[in-house]
């Protein structure tokens, strides 16, 4: 009997749980897609998440909530409050700075009264640049200036390994930060793993550490699909890095799972590294909400230099898809070649028909693309757009075969080229923070396209009538992995 009764009230009781929970999801469900149909960013968005959300909520609201919006809430009030009018004083402060030296500053849109501060949408000129091919001449060049630094190092990767290249990057920093010098090291936690023995040697010797957690604020708290996929490194104020590479011995071929391992970065030394350096500023501003003080806002000026450069931050805190709508730009007005090389082109409809206008234009594109690729969804998904293509014979796609290739690297007629951390997919456009260095100057375009052309020589074209030959099985797998592209 007493067994019965208690079976009778774990029977209510059960009843109960779920009533609650049923309800609370019923609630949550609604909230839910009153959300996706405000602030997703596509009517199609918006019709997948609610019927996701109205037939499975047991399964869509945590998914939604983990994967489903687009803006970073937060970010965007600090800096409106801070770093917006401090960039404002600087560029009045810098302008002055560049006459006095007779260095330019000009508009990227070339139009008068945009909101520079907010979009960087300027070039500086005055710069030398240099391309850094691979690991090893990019570490060199940033160790090397690392231990000239005097005053201060700013450092910010989105992965960290712990390995021997990372082992010889801490080194310096603990050396420098003993002599005096003032070292700020931030990354990404999602991308760095098990950097708890490296932060606290970091720490233990001065260094100043703070992760970007894209998970701070009540608002994100369950929101992990933002990254920092940022690379920058500036000495002093006068010298900076950016581009692909991030920190780990696979970028100076070393790991055999890659084998040797193509990318880019860039250093530049002239007034664009304030750009560099501000893009920091802001990120740590978010992160500690601390102020960085006795920086250097007037860098070295080269004599015989003159490249001019504009630094494209984007991020899903703007009140604008910054990033799309900046390489959409390049590529709509692009007169005579674009040419990208990216591990990971994955474009949407917008950049898909804009390319094909391009080629309508006359306009010569190349795409180079990893034969070996690390993503398996990223790999499939990039045979769906063969199709987009086919039809288009000033379109030619290609595979880079001679290992892995990560650099993120544009082409734009003969004065522009991108060197920087921006990926060919909606996450660097929409939901990653990213940098970018667009440069104008035709010697540095042509530097770039002999780089390319020589990456070319390790290169296969692709069939672009190869996927209809696909069996049906490896048709549907494609088509299901393009599905996932805008959360990849």
């Amino acid at each position: 009997m007493e067994t019965s009764s208690w079976q009778s009230v774990m029977s209510y009781f059960t009843l109960d749980v779920v009533l609650i929970l049923s309800i609370l999801i019923i609630i949550f469900a609604t909230l839910s897609i009153i959300s996706a149909l405000m602030e997703t960013r596509t009517p199609q968005g918006s019709v997948a998440w609610i019927l996701s959300l109205f037939y499975f909520p047991w399964v869509a609201v945590p998914v939604y909530w983990i994967f489903g919006r687009s803006r970073f809430r937060g970010y965007i009030d600090m800096y409106e409050v801070y770093p917006k009018a401090i960039l404002e004083e600087k560029v009045a402060e810098i302008k002055d700075y560049l006459k006095q030296n007779n260095k330019t500053i000009t508009s990227f849109l070339e139009k008068d009264g945009l909101p520079d501060a907010e979009f960087f949408s300027f070039f500086l000129g005055g710069n030398q640049t240099k391309l850094l091919l691979n690991g090893d001449e990019a570490y060199g060049a940033m160790f090397d200036a690392m231990r000239a630094a005097k005053k201060y190092i700013l450092v910010q990767f989105y992965i960290v390994r712990n390995d021997a290249t990372n082992e010889e990057m801490k080194k310096i920093l603990i050396e420098k930060a003993k002599e005096g010098v003032r070292v700020y090291y931030t990354y990404d936690p999602v991308g760095s793993e098990k950097m708890e023995k490296f932060t606290k040697d970091l720490i233990a010797a001065g260094v100043l550490v703070s992760p970007f957690v894209t998970t701070k604020g009540f608002g994100n708290r369950f929101q992990i699909n933002f990254r920092n996929h940022r690379k920058i490194v500036v000495v002093d104020g006068n010298i900076g890095f950016t581009g692909g590479l991030n920190v780990g011995d696979e970028y100076r071929g070393l790991v055999e799972s890659y084998g040797f391992y193509r990318d880019t970065n860039i250093s530049i030394v002239g007034p664009a590294v304030i750009l560099l350096q501000f893009s920091f500023l802001r990120d740590w501003r978010f992160m500690t909400k601390k102020t960085l003080e006795d920086l250097n806002w007037q860098p070295i000026l080269p004599q015989d230099e003159n490249d001019e450069i504009a630094l494209i931050p984007t991020s899903p805190a703007s009140k604008y898809e910054y990033g799309t709508l900046f390489f959409l730009h390049l590529i709509n007005s692009a007169k005579k070649r674009i040419w990208i090389a990216n591990p990971y082109f994955v474009p949407d409809e917008q950049f898909v028909s804009a390319l094909q206008l391009a080629c309508m234009r006359g306009v010569e594109v190349k795409i180079l693309m990893p034969k070996k690729n690390n993503h398996f969804l990223i790999q499939n998904s990039m045979y769906s757009y063969l199709n987009d293509f086919k039809h288009f014979t000033n379109i030619e796609l290609s595979y880079y075969t001679k290992g892995f290739m990560h650099q993120k690297v544009m082409l734009i007629d003969d004065d522009l080229a991108v060197v920087g951390t921006h990926n060919f997919d909606n996450r660097s456009f929409r939901l990653n923070f990213e940098i970018s260095a667009l440069v104008r100057s035709e010697s540095f375009n042509q530097k770039v396209e002999a780089m390319l052309q020589d990456d070319m020589k390790y290169s296969i074209p692709i069939e672009k009538d190869s996927y209809i030959y696909f069996p049906f099985h490896r048709k549907i797998a494609v088509r299901f992995s393009r599905l996932f592209t805008p959360i990849l």
